[in-house]
């Protein structure tokens, strides 16, 4: 018989003093991290107050929650999520 697989996870216990951002979006990695830590921040900013910082006709204009509407590139060997930043 063999023994159930146990997984540990961080657990996040943020103190009192802990700021938490609302409205980021949750981006699959794409093409690096730059533009994938770049496109969430332009999301987080057009989500709260500088809405002119992502324009294109996906979502009426707003900036997505994730990038899956977007959907794949095959620019490179693996296949990965395209961003707003990629033009296509």
């Amino acid at each position: 018989m063999k023994k159930p697989l146990v997984r540990r996870e961080p657990v996040a216990t943020p103190n009192l003093g802990a700021v938490t951002l609302t409205m980021v979006p949750a981006f699959s990695w794409s093409f690096g991290c730059s533009p994938t830590a770049a496109s969430m921040a332009a999301g987080y900013y057009d989500n709260n107050g500088y809405p002119e910082m992502y324009t294109g006709p996906t979502n009426w204009g707003f900036m997505p929650m994730d990038n899956s509407i977007w959907g794949t590139s095959s620019q490179f060997p693996e296949v990965q999520f395209a961003l707003m930043l990629v033009d296509r």
